[in-house]
């Protein structure tokens, strides 16, 4: 396999740990690599395997969970509420609020283009191209992130 062929590597059910210190700081063990912190966002249980992935010139660590689900029977709604989502707005209720629709990637089209223009006309496999496909990944990266910010 060349240099820069792979992006990424797998670790199933061993080779792996992750370590919680004293100030709420998480460090990921990975053997024949080393230390990583890194940044949980939620408590992983009985972990079963763990990907690291190199996207937009950034590392992520992907880790696969056995997820143990409980199922509660007695909700209790107040009051319902219709939601209708739109194209102009993004959502309406039926108490007549209405949430704008941010529209990120009309908004990002422009530069999108530029970004994947720049990477056709660069030669397969050269530095230039690499570099061209990393701002477009991060382009890409951006408009992802604004979305999900939006939801959460």
């Amino acid at each position: 396999m060349k240099e820069g062929e792979c992006h990424s590597f797998t670790y199933n059910q061993s080779g792996f740990k992750i370590f919680r210190h004293k100030d709420n700081k998480c460090t990921l063990r990975l053997s024949k690599i080393g230390s990583i912190e890194i940044k949980l966002h939620r408590e992983p249980i009985n972990i079963k395997q763990v990907t690291i992935v190199k996207q937009a010139d950034k590392w992520f660590a992907i880790i696969a969970c056995a997820i143990f689900r409980k199922y509660h029977s007695s909700i209790n709604y107040l009051k319902p509420v219709g939601i209708d989502v739109g194209i102009i707005n993004y959502a309406y209720d039926s108490n007549g609020n209405h949430t704008d629709n941010p529209l990120f990637l009309s908004k990002e089209l422009k530069p999108l283009r530029k970004a994947q223009r720049k990477v056709s006309r660069r030669v397969r496999g050269s530095q230039n191209y690499k570099k061209a496909v990393s701002w477009l990944q991060r382009l890409h990266m951006r408009i992802t992130n604004k979305r999900k910010n939006f939801f959460t």
